[in-house]
């Protein structure tokens, strides 16, 4: 399973709400291992179909993750209102000094440390809602500008590294092609990989920080037929790059060799 799988699913569901669902999951499993009551089978079955189904199925677009929304906010819910009373029948199995008095504390104040505990998530999402990315716009131009390429360089095709296959498809008018791999930057290897069968021509679209470049000599190819069109800011923080890079089409007679 691929880091890009959790980051549309945090995506969709919203980082905030995702993160707590995690503990939700996890508290949950706590709670109910010992028991292997309904709930704890149910998780079970979720979490192993879920990995199952991702192992078989790819997520192509964020649509497909917004089924998560559901387990997300639930399993949130669960944790805000499950983990005061949780924390205190652990507290009172402990022997050790004030557990008791923290127990009954933690026992009598639930509802009130819950509501806190609901604040405070509500208080993250409006802050994680003001961080608005001003470089959002970025993604859908790149492609803009691949399709208005496209018109002057003939036949192509758009191979994208930085996922997101649809919205790619939708604003360049191109068929896409979606690479899985380690990292933002794909290796020289798998750069020549999408670049064997060069009758169109290739724009690659991948996410690099700010002060790299895919070379011609990485993509073996001639200078002038190598050269990145478009490089903007993924987000505030600038850390990530989106580049995209074209690739011309062979000659007919190099092509025929």
């Amino acid at each position: 399973m691929d880091h890009n799988l959790f980051e549309r699913i945090f995506a969709i569901v919203f980082e905030p709400v995702a993160s707590v669902a995690m503990l939700g999951v996890l508290l949950a499993l706590a709670i109910n291992a010992g028991k292997r009551g309904r709930l704890f089978w149910l998780l079970a079955g979720v979490l192993t179909v879920a990995v199952v189904w991702r192992s078989c199925i790819d997520l192509i677009s964020n649509r497909y993750a917004e089924i998560f929304l559901f387990a997300g906010f639930g399993f949130a819910s669960y944790f805000i209102f499950k983990l005061p009373g949780w924390l205190g029948c652990v507290l009172k199995s402990l022997s050790w000094r004030g557990a008791s008095g923290f127990a009954a504390f933690l026992t009598r104040h639930s509802l009130a440390i819950s509501r806190i505990l609901l604040l405070c998530l509500v208080a993250s999402c409006i802050g994680k809602l003001t961080r608005y990315n001003r470089y959002d716009y970025g993604f859908a131009e790149s492609a803009k500008t691949v399709r208005r390429d496209a018109a002057i360089h003939g036949p192509a095709e758009l191979h994208s590294f930085a996922g997101d296959g649809p919205r790619l498809r939708y604003y360049s008018g191109l068929p896409v092609v979606t690479h899985e791999i380690e990292g933002t930057t794909p290796s020289a290897m798998e750069l020549r990989a999408v670049l064997k069968n060069r009758e169109l021509t290739i724009y690659v679209v991948c996410d690099q920080p700010p002060d790299a470049i895919l070379s011609h000599e990485e993509a073996d190819v001639a200078p002038e037929d190598w050269e990145r069109i478009y490089s903007f800011p993924r987000d505030n923080r600038k850390k990530l790059y989106l580049n995209v890079y074209r690739c011309k089409r062979a000659a007919t007679e190099e092509v025929g060799r």
